[in-house]
């Protein structure tokens, strides 16, 4: 299944709904999750309202996953600017916050998201 989903990523955007649903916790496997999460920061711009979505995911991998995939996205994931700094500002977790800010770093160069904390 993981090979699948990667597989799907290079289609392009019409694997995006595909995608989404293995993301959606439609698969109970976190690898295979975290392979659509990689897929769709690889597809770009079209992935990202549904990358937001699932930012709030309980699955610590799948979250980065998904934060790392946003970064990778690049200044066109501007929209999930809040949503990542809301994310690590209710994190306790050091890796996760470094994640996040590596992305946010990638998503806003200029630096403006800290001003949002």
């Amino acid at each position: 299944r993981k090979v699948a989903t990667e597989a799907l990523g290079k289609i392009g955007s019409p694997a995006v709904p595909h995608l989404v649903k293995v993301l959606d916790n439609s698969d109970n496997d976190s690898y295979v999750r975290r392979a659509a999460a990689e897929a769709l920061g690889k597809i770009g711009s079209p992935a990202v309202p549904h990358l937001v979505k699932v930012l709030d995911n309980s699955n610590n991998y799948v979250r980065e996953a998904v934060a790392e995939a946003l970064g990778h996205i690049g200044t066109a994931a501007v929209k999930a600017v809040p949503h990542l700094v809301k994310m690590r500002a209710n994190s306790n977790n050091e890796f996760d916050c470094r994640i996040i800010e590596e992305s946010l770093d990638k998503i806003d160069p200029t630096g403006e998201w800290r001003k949002q904390q």
